[in-house]
């Protein structure tokens, strides 16, 4: 079972590898502009409109990116404390970077691994884009979720978006994504939608899932199971 846990948490580090400071400096763009409307079939507004709507003012953001929809929550006056929680520190240090001078608390970690929260507690969690990178089945990736929820105030509200693999969707999606499950940037072969559904319903009491394109925005409140 160890041997099966370290491959899985390799698996992660690899994938996150890749965000090297030269690629943060056009990840918006290539992600935004190109990837997501052209080949994930999911317009940009969307997704910014998604985090507009369900961010609260106490907020932990997991797969932080570059900050690219933190900075328009910010700027929209939807943040007033922020955390971030990310594998790769490149990631962090040009989120905490680009919301200045709102002061955002660090926290390098894999959520599959033990969570360095202690008396921390959110009313929102956001992963946008962050499942289709994680190691394993939906199954496991919602244990992962589900962990973090205990980490959410009364009431609180997780939510995000990630790429399923559907070929018989898109074929310009099936060709990305086949690349970037190929170099270990993205694990998303196995992810299921309605095993997402499951695997939230174990922890939460009230999910909601909405596909768009390629793209499986999620929302899923704290559970009182437990």
């Amino acid at each position: 079972m160890d041997g099966v846990k370290n491959k899985t948490v390799f698996k992660a580090h690899k994938a996150v590898r890749v965000y090297s400071p030269f690629l943060l400096s056009f990840y918006d763009l290539y992600v935004y502009k190109c990837v997501s409307p052209v080949f994930f079939q999911c317009p940009e507004a969307r997704i910014v409109d998604f985090y507009l709507e369900n961010i609260s003012k106490n907020h932990l953001e997991v797969g932080v990116g570059t900050g690219y929809l933190l900075k328009k929550c910010l700027d929209a006056g939807k943040l007033s404390s922020i955390a971030l929680l990310d594998l790769n520190e490149n990631c962090l240090e040009a989120t905490k970077k680009r919301l200045a001078p709102l002061q955002a608390d660090t926290f390098k970690a894999n959520i599959l691994e033990d969570l360095p929260f202690t008396a921390h507690r959110f009313d929102s969690i956001g992963l946008n884009y962050v499942l289709h990178c994680v190691p394993g089945t939906f199954k496991e990736k919602g244990e992962a979720l589900g962990s973090l929820g205990k980490y959410l105030n009364d009431d609180g509200l997780l939510f995000g978006s990630t790429a399923i693999y559907h070929p018989g969707q898109n074929v310009m999606a099936k060709l990305v994504m086949d690349a970037y499950n190929r170099n270990g940037i993205f694990n998303n072969r196995s992810d299921i939608k309605e095993e997402l559904a499951d695997g939230l319903s174990k922890h939460f009491t009230d999910v909601r899932l909405r596909q768009i394109g390629n793209v499986l925005f999620f929302m899923a409140r704290k559970s009182t199971k437990g």
